[in-house]
């Protein structure tokens, strides 16, 4: 029989076991990303991931309903890219994009891949069918301008006003790489008001494009392309006043707005011929950066134009909408957005497993054209090393779902390689392989993932 000093002793211990072993779990190791098990990762993707029944533009929109829920009352969807020359980057936003303005009231696409000034074309034929589509998709950055799936979109868009017409459907460009291509949108609304152009004017307006085109690289051309364009720009100011009261509040604007366009491209080529050495990640940091402030500017522009009602969906590349980018050491366009908007911004990556992409291919300082590549298969310990191991071959998957402070955040947190498929302006990569594999943290960048297991490059036209 045990003595009542005995039972004493026992409770005693064990009223001081729990206090040790408390003490015992506080010197337990922290869990790094190292230590979880992948399967749990690719387990937790399985049951969170929303299956894609396909990347092409189809009638049945079911699989797409997640969407309301994931956008909620945002008023701007970033729609990211990997590269220009995907294709099932551009049809899966399309289908994202036509679920948007049929069930969601979004009203404008907007492109980093148009110029502010492109706008012009593009818009005039979605909006109005004026002009032809090959014309619009000229307006694209390469390899868009030569991309029958470009192509295809902007016809679909144009299907879509027609058929809805109560819809103000705007497709519009924010990067400020082509401020001349303005002064024929400002041409044409001024000889819809009746204004008839002096010869002289006429011939300056044609000829900044052909200067434009020569200015690349050569600082002296430069400074000849915003001489024409400031004596061009004086020259509309001299008529302006006669027909002024017959212009709309939108025509005003975009007259307004050209200067402005103007001083955008100035600097950012100062900054950009200034900038000899990259930073550490290889990105032109400052050129990068002033780029993406002036998208994020132009954007605001359109929305404040368009008035309070518009929503707005920014297509351009993962690197360009995401919301935070540490290792890159940039300031991206949905950082800013997300900065002057808030919840108001929601923003959506792109993810591919393999395939082929059609991409801008260089070698040293030598650029080799646009051609196919062949995307790599994924390397352990990224990314696509989970994405890619499902039992789905395309799904969407809402990253906000990550509990902050499980062991599968632990690893979706942890800083790894995640491809970027071709080359960009900004960057210094020698030869395209490079590109691939750049360091990413998915869940502090975007929103959503939409994920691809396969991606076929673009069709030229011609």
């Amino acid at each position: 029989m045990i003595s009542k000093w005995c039972r004493a002793a026992i409770l005693v211990l064990l009223c001081f076991l729990p206090l040790s072993l408390v003490g015992c779990l506080s010197d337990a190791p922290e869990i790094t990303a190292e230590d979880v098990d992948i399967a749990t990762v690719i387990a937790w993707v399985e049951e969170e991931a929303f299956p894609l029944e396909t990347t092409e533009l189809v009638d049945d929109t079911s699989d797409l309903e997640w969407l309301r829920e994931a956008v909620g009352d945002a008023r701007i969807v970033g729609l990211g890219d990997q590269t220009n020359g995907t294709k099932e980057s551009i049809t899966l936003s399309n289908r994202v994009i036509d679920f948007l303005l049929r069930e969601m009231e979004f009203s404008v696409i907007a492109t980093t891949s148009c110029s502010w000034g492109h706008s012009l074309t593009t818009d005039r034929y979605i909006s109005e069918g004026k002009g032809r589509s090959r014309g619009a998709r000229e307006a694209f950055v390469p390899p868009f301008d030569l991309s029958v799936t470009i192509l295809d979109f902007l016809v679909w868009a144009r299907r879509f006003k027609v058929h809805q017409p109560e819809v103000p459907l705007h497709l519009l460009g924010v990067n400020p790489l082509s401020p001349h291509q303005s002064f024929e949108w400002c041409k044409n609304i001024l000889l819809g008001a009746g204004c008839t152009f002096p010869q002289a004017t006429l011939r300056m307006i044609e000829r900044l494009e052909y200067v434009y085109s020569k200015m690349w690289g050569d600082q002296d051309e430069q400074s000849k392309y915003f001489a024409q364009a400031s004596e061009l720009m004086d020259k509309i100011q001299e008529l302006l006043p006669d027909y002024e009261d017959k212009l709309s509040e939108w025509e005003r604007s975009i007259i307004e707005r050209i200067p402005r366009s103007l001083a955008q491209l100035e600097e950012y080529l100062l900054i950009a011929n200034d900038e000899s050495e990259p930073n550490d990640a290889g990105w032109r940091q400052q050129a990068f950066d002033f780029y993406n402030q002036c998208t994020a500017e132009n954007m605001s522009w359109w929305l404040n134009t368009l008035g309070e009602d518009a929503k707005v969906i920014i297509c351009g590349h993962n690197s360009e909408i995401a919301k935070h980018w540490a290792e890159a050491d940039v300031t991206p366009l949905g950082q800013r957005l997300s900065e002057s908007y808030g919840k108001n911004y929601v923003s959506f990556g792109f993810s591919a497993g393999g395939g082929i992409v059609y991409a801008l291919q260089r070698e040293g300082g030598d650029f080799l054209g646009y051609g196919p590549g062949v995307v790599p298969e994924p390397i352990q310990d990224s990314y696509e090393s989970v994405l890619c191991n499902t039992s789905f071959t395309d799904y969407a998957l809402d990253l906000r779902s990550l509990s902050p402070d499980s062991d599968i955040a632990i690893w979706m947190n942890e800083s790894r390689p995640f491809k970027v498929l071709g080359d960009n302006l900004h960057t210094t990569h020698r030869f395209l392989d490079t590109a691939y594999n750049t360091f990413h943290t998915l869940p502090r960048m975007f929103d959503v993932l939409l994920h691809v297991q396969f991606t076929r490059g673009l069709d030229r036209a011609y």
